[in-house]
């Protein structure tokens, strides 16, 4: 991201392959917290819309849920705002304008450094690891009848739901 663009003004599509990224991670978030998988995946697609997560992005987000995050007794929006937050931190230095504007919608924004220095030795990753993760996300492990069953229908609802937001059409 070039320092003369706001995260708020640089508006980034969801590709589809993120989109089944952010499926797979409601998938394994609704087996562990029993908490419906399209639930997760609405907290999941809004905050991608916020703080404008990529693939790459996406699957290191993976890799902080899978180790600490779907099991931290934080609320779940906070969990992915601060593990989303710490995943785009990991590949951009620039994030002055980014991190006002997370202080701004999320109150519990101002705890973000404490946060981080509690869970600070479960935030390394190695380039090994994010390569290994990316290609199990990336992986098309469906049969021939769930793309049957898949419900095209609900994730093009999803996109849309998540690309009109009020906040996106007033600007």
């Amino acid at each position: 991201m070039e320092s003369s663009q706001s995260i708020e003004n640089n508006p980034q599509p969801l590709s589809y392959k993120a989109y089944l990224f952010m499926l797979r991670l409601s998938e394994e978030g609704s087996e562990l917290l029993s908490i419906p998988k399209d639930s997760i995946l609405k907290e999941l697609l809004t905050i991608q819309q916020e703080i404008k997560l990529n693939e790459l992005e996406i699957t290191i987000l993976a890799i902080y849920l899978e180790r600490f995050g779907w099991l931290c007794r934080e609320p779940l929006d906070k969990t992915l705002a601060f593990l989303s937050w710490t995943a785009k931190c990991m590949l951009n230095e620039n994030r002055g304008e980014a991190e006002s504007m997370l202080q701004k919608k999320y109150r519990f924004f101002h705890e973000y450094p404490k946060w981080i220095a509690k869970y600070r030795k479960d935030l390394i990753i190695g380039y090994i690891e994010i390569n290994f993760k990316y290609k199990k996300l990336s992986k098309a492990d469906v049969t021939s009848e769930e793309i049957d069953c898949y419900d095209y229908n609900l994730a093009v609802t999803q996109l849309i739901e998540s690309s009109t937001r009020p906040e996106k059409l007033e600007g």
